[in-house]
């Protein structure tokens, strides 16, 4: 199912346990978003230039902030 969001240079996806992540590199957010459904969850906003992500199977988010040179 395509969501109808509008989102910020999308730059990484990653799924876990029915809930849909999405880093947005120009909004310095991870926006998170209900696989089902499509619709807006939480978003994770203490990130800049986020890139890649995964998220483990305790749900604990790894992403990577490329201008910063780290994962977090």
């Amino acid at each position: 199912m395509p969501f109808a969001v509008n989102l910020a240079l999308p730059s990484g996806v990653a799924h876990h346990a029915g809930r849909i992540y999405v880093s947005e590199f120009n909004a310095n957010r991870i926006s998170v978003f209900d696989a089902a459904t499509g619709a807006p969850v939480s978003q994770i906003t203490n990130v800049d230039s986020p890139e890649g992500l995964a998220v483990a199977s305790n749900g604990t988010v790894f992403v990577i902030e490329s201008k910063l040179g780290r994962l977090t």
